[in-house]
């Protein structure tokens, strides 16, 4: 199960990387626009964790 939470956290990681530099040099996106963009999937990620290690 550890394993899965490390997998899933490495996706959302490398996810917001990809997220950040796509919407900074292809679409443009302010700061506030890629800052919101980063919450939202930093929070999939810890409620993601929070779900998986409550079902463990």
């Amino acid at each position: 199960m550890h394993t899965v939470l490390v997998v899933l956290n490495a996706g959302c990681l490398v996810l917001l990387v990809v997220t950040v530099l796509v919407g900074r040099y292809k679409f443009q996106w302010s700061d506030a626009k890629l800052v919101m963009a980063a919450l939202v999937i930093v929070g999939v990620s810890l409620g993601g964790s929070m779900l998986m290690s409550s079902l463990t």
